[in-house]
């Protein structure tokens, strides 16, 4: 079997281990004893650095394989965007969402402008009750 049909074979498992991982992690970060956080609450520093270590081939950006790796570490912190992705399987979709200048590779910039354009479309989308009024 070739690694790629290997890697795929394998993901499922993958997501499930993250998933489990989630569900059974402490609310804070062992290592740095503060709260796990989705993206909008990370420092630039620590967004770097979680981007740059799913960099497998140092290119500095993200392909899908790589974007996948980065999604399912980012939902076993806790990260509720990202386990929801993990649940539904739909990397390929977010994937092209996110990849804004459509080069099959995605850069820290365009995943953190779409996050962040996400949360705040959210924010401003009327609930039920604001519909009520």
């Amino acid at each position: 079997m070739s690694n790629a049909l290997l890697k795929y074979a394998l993901l499922p498992f993958a997501c499930m281990a993250a998933l489990a991982a989630s569900a059974t992690a402490q609310d804070t970060d062992p290592v740095q004893n503060k709260p796990k956080s989705d993206m909008m609450n990370m420092s630039s520093a620590e967004l770097e650095t979680l981007f740059a270590t799913h960099d497998a081939d140092l290119s500095g950006d993200l392909n899908l394989d790589e974007f996948i790796a980065f999604t399912v570490d980012r939902a076993s912190h806790g990260d509720e965007t990202a386990r929801d992705l993990v649940v539904t399987g739909d990397y390929e979709g977010r994937f092209a969402a996110l990849d804004q200048d459509a080069d099959s590779a995605l850069t820290l910039m365009e995943v953190v402008k779409t996050e962040h354009d996400d949360a705040v479309e959210q924010e401003l989308s009327p609930t039920d009750e604001d519909e009520k009024l």
